[in-house]
């Protein structure tokens, strides 16, 4: 959550800075599929202040948008672990 902080993304108290509603959705389950968080949708909605099933739609919708590819890719990278070093 840190990085994704630190790129802009989140603020301090793991709040959305300025994201659309299908890119929270799209994020949420990057996050989620990334923690191993199980209740993807209940979780971030009870984090975000946003129904559950608001945040699912809004990520179906994202999903749907040819533009998300670009976002995809930068929580790809901000979320990319450090590669470890070749013994």
């Amino acid at each position: 959550m840190g990085r994704l902080v630190k790129a802009g993304l989140l603020d301090e108290a793991w709040q959305p800075v300025g994201l659309s509603g299908s890119k929270r959705g799209v994020l949420a389950q990057h996050v989620a599929a990334r923690l191993e968080i199980g209740c993807t949708w209940k979780a971030f909605g009870a984090l975000w202040g946003v129904k559950s099933e608001t945040l699912r739609a809004a990520y179906n919708t994202g999903m749907q948008q040819k533009s998300m590819s670009d976002f995809i890719g930068l929580i790809n990278k901000v979320l990319k672990y450090p590669v470890p070093p070749t013994p």
